[in-house]
């Protein structure tokens, strides 16, 4: 009598069997991996927000300098306190200010908002 389940047999279908678990879970993970959130489309910032955070900052009267690193926004200000938090809430910017120095985190335009608070410090 024929069995495939024989003595012989048994290496060549454990090894099946683990290829046949390995190759599900691959398909499960990648499954799992294609499910995530797409990333947010990160809308273009307009002008006049642009001049309301500039205003906000106090402007060029109170802009000491402006540096930017990575999604961040570091502001070296004159008075602190002319800075207009509650605008910064209404545009959902968090900002974190020790001693004279801002940080302002702009997620996506970071580059925009610099280069127009650098161009209007400087001009």
């Amino acid at each position: 009598m024929l069995s495939i389940f024989n003595q012989k047999n048994l290496p060549v279908i454990i090894i099946i069997g683990v290829v046949i678990i390995l190759l599900i879970i691959i398909s499960v993970l990648l499954v799992l991996k294609s499910k995530k959130k797409p990333k947010e489309k990160i809308e273009k910032i307009s002008i006049e927000i642009l001049e309301n955070l500039y205003q906000a900052l106090g402007s060029k009267n109170n802009i000491k300098s402006i540096e930017k690193e990575q999604q961040r926004l570091r502001l070296v200000l004159i008075e602190p306190k002319k800075v207009n938090a509650k605008y910064l809430v209404e545009l959902k910017i968090p900002a974190f200010l020790k001693g004279n120095e801002l940080k302002i985190l702009i997620k996506g335009q970071s580059n925009e908002v610099y280069e127009y608070i650098n161009n209007k410090i400087k001009g």
